[in-house]
């Protein structure tokens, strides 16, 4: 079984992660919110990552990211290569 990933950003619960995740614009970051909300309520990272459909080591990745630069710092990145058609 994988380490336990731990949340060392404390200035927005899990309540005002979720009420983020409710203001954004993109899916993608409003799953990853929900997915750290989880997290911080004590569920188990197997849990939260199916809950958004994502491996637990993507999740660890997210985690690692809000824990560098908060809600910021789940957006995509800017992805080098031709923009996508649609």
């Amino acid at each position: 079984m994988g380490q336990a990933v731990a949340i060392t950003r404390s200035e927005l619960s899990s309540a005002e992660l979720r009420a983020a995740a409710v203001r954004s614009g993109d899916g993608r970051v409003a799953c990853r919110l929900l997915a750290i909300a989880l997290l911080l309520e004590g569920g188990s990272r197997g849990a939260a990552s199916s809950a958004c459909g994502i491996d637990r080591r993507t999740l660890r990745d997210w985690v690692h990211r809000y824990n560098a630069d908060g809600i910021a710092g789940l957006n995509d990145r800017a992805r080098s290569g031709r923009p996508p058609a649609l």
